[in-house]
């Protein structure tokens, strides 16, 4: 956690000394829909854990979008901040047989997602990016829908919405970025800008880590358009 936020500050402190110190440095706005195809990589860190598993699925989160602002004093690199509104979904699957256990739990949560990336584009019409992003939820809510047996008993839904700590999740996640893309020029400032971005979650967001981890990974699509330099 220190370490992922002492690299966030990092980064953030090198894009205000550039933007601060580069007089001529050029913007660029991107209006962007997104989508979330998130996950959690989960374990049992219980000892003993018996024969209980527990695996991160992914799932499809949408709508979602944001505004990205960039800066660049060449063509060659920016660096870009922004604020994105994601829907994320992903599910946990739970399977002991000596327990008389497999189900899965589908969750369902709205976060606003902070990115501040360094992008280089080796072409006009490429762009490869890394950086770092923060996250925090809309609300504190998270939808939970239930399928399949624990315990013997069907615990098919409903879907409830409970608090994050209810869930056993924490609320705000840290982490790495990496995104790859395409700008499509439409005239000599306006851009379709087609992009994809892997977020690596390096906070552990189990509220009960002694029990299981929980680490989260999404890959976010986005696409729209942009204005600058």
């Amino acid at each position: 956690m220190g370490t992922c936020s002492q690299g966030f500050a990092v980064l953030l402190g090198l894009g205000i000394f550039f933007i601060s110190n580069v007089a001529d440095a050029k913007p660029r706005i991107s209006v962007v829909g997104a989508a979330s195809f998130y996950s959690m990589a989960a374990e049992i860190t219980a000892v003993p854990a018996g024969d209980l598993e527990i695996t991160g699925e992914t799932d499809f989160g949408f709508p979602g979008g944001g505004i990205l602002f960039g800066f660049s004093s060449a063509p060659e690199i920016e660096i870009e901040a922004g604020i994105l509104y994601l829907t994320q979904k992903h599910a946990l699957q739970l399977n002991s047989v000596l327990a008389h256990t497999d189900a899965a739990y589908l969750y369902k949560t709205h976060s606003i997602l902070i990115p501040l990336m360094v992008i280089f584009h080796p072409e006009n019409w490429m762009s490869i990016g890394v950086g770092g992003y923060g996250t925090l939820p809309v609300k504190d809510e998270v939808e939970q829908t239930p399928s399949g047996q624990v315990g013997g008993s069907s615990v098919n839904g409903p879907t409830t919405t409970v608090t994050y700590s209810q869930a056993g999740f924490i609320r705000n996640d840290l982490g790495l970025m990496v995104a790859a893309g395409v700008l499509l020029p439409l005239s000599s400032h306006w851009s379709v800008r087609v992009e994809a971005r892997y977020a690596f979650g390096l906070r552990e967001l189990s509220t009960q880590p002694q029990t299981a981890s929980f680490k989260s990974h999404d890959l976010i699509a986005l696409t729209g358009l942009a204005f600058g330099f």
